[in-house]
C-alpha cells in the first residue's frame, strides 16, 4: 500500500479532463464518503452533528445539472480550470445541528437552565437563518466579518473529513479536483431549493475521474517532497528552496498552471 505522503503528493490539481474520462462508481463514491465520515472531530462539532455531503449524480438533473448551474457560474476557477467531461463528485459543506437547546445536558457545565447555553442556542439559530441572505449579498453564506466559535469547530470537522477523501479518492486511483465553492452557495441554494431540512453551507467539492487531460501543481510543492528532516524544530513550507530537487520531471504531455507567486517552469506530468 502506498504511503500517506505519496497519496497526498500524487494529487495534483486537474486543470482539465479527457475527453474519455470515466466518472467514479457509485460504489467507491459511498467508499470515499464513508472514509470521510470515520475521520476523529473537533469538540462538540462531533460527526453527524453539523457535516452533511451531497452527492449531485445520485439527485434528479444528474451531475450534468450540477456542472451547468452551479460550476460554470464560478467567475475565477474558469479562467484556468473547467469542469467538461466530468460527471462525478462530492459536495462537503456544514449545516444546522440537530441540537436545539431544549435538552442540553444536565452535568455541572452543560446545565440547560445556564444562561450562557440558552443564549448560544439563540444565537446560532439567527446566523444560520441568515446564511442564504448573507450569500445574495455579500457573495458567501459564510460572511465577511469574524465567524462563531461553533463554525470554526465545524470547519475543523470539514477539513479533516475532505482531507480523507481525497485520500481514499486516490488510493482507489481517481484524479482529484478541488474547488472552494462557498461563494456559489447562491446558485447551489436557488437550483437545489430545500435539499436539506435545514440551512447549509456548501463549502468545497472534490470532483473525481479516471482521467485528467491537464494537471498543476505548486512547483514548491513539487520540490518538497523529501523535503523534511529530522532536525527541523519548525518547519515552513514556504522556505523550501528553489535549489531543492523536483520530485516530478516535466514533459509536454500535460500542462502546468504554476500558483502566481512562482515562475513559470515548462510543462508538468507525473512519472
Amino acid at each position: 500500500m502506498e504511503s500517506i505522503k505519496d497519496l497526498a503528493h500524487e494529487l495534483q490539481e486537474v486543470c482539465y479532463w479527457a475527453d474519455d474520462n470515466q466518472p467514479a462508481t457509485e460504489t467507491h463514491l459511498s467508499q470515499i464518503a464513508q472514509s470521510s465520515m470515520n475521520m476523529p472531530t473537533a469538540l462538540r462539532s462531533g460527526m453527524g452533528k453539523g457535516l452533511v455531503y451531497f452527492i449531485p449524480s445520485r439527485y434528479k438533473g444528474g451531475f450534468e445539472k450540477f456542472r451547468d448551474t452551479v460550476l460554470r457560474q464560478h467567475p475565477g476557477c474558469n479562467l484556468d480550470t473547467n469542469f467538461n467531461n466530468c460527471n462525478s463528485g462530492i459536495i462537503f459543506g456544514i449545516c444546522k445541528e440537530q441540537g436545539d437547546g431544549k435538552n442540553i445536558g444536565t452535568d455541572e457545565i452543560q446545565n440547560k437552565d445556564n444562561a450562557w447555553y440558552v443564549k448560544r442556542y439563540a444565537d446560532e439559530k439567527a446566523w444560520w437563518k441568515e446564511t442564504e441572505m448573507r450569500a445574495a449579498m455579500i457573495g458567501t453564506p459564510i460572511g465577511n466579518k469574524d465567524l462563531p466559535y461553533w463554525i470554526k469547530d465545524q470547519i475543523v470537522c470539514h477539513s479533516m473529513s475532505l482531507a480523507a477523501a481525497a485520500l481514499e479518492s486516490r488510493r482507489l486511483g481517481y484524479h482529484v479536483q478541488h474547488l472552494t465553492i462557498d461563494k456559489l452557495a447562491i446558485h447551489v441554494y436557488k437550483n437545489y431549493p430545500n435539499l436539506l431540512d435545514r440551512p447549509w453551507i456548501p463549502l468545497h467539492g472534490i470532483f473525481l475521474g479516471t482521467k485528467a487531460e491537464r494537471v498543476k501543481m505548486s512547483h514548491r510543492r513539487n520540490r518538497s517532497y523529501n523535503w523534511v528532516t529530522n532536525d527541523k524544530a519548525v518547519i515552513r513550507t514556504d522556505e523550501v528552496p528553489q535549489s531543492e530537487k523536483v520530485h516530478y520531471e516535466y514533459d509536454d504531455k500535460y500542462r502546468c498552471t504554476p500558483n502566481s507567486h512562482e515562475p513559470y517552469l515548462e510543462t508538468y506530468a507525473p512519472k
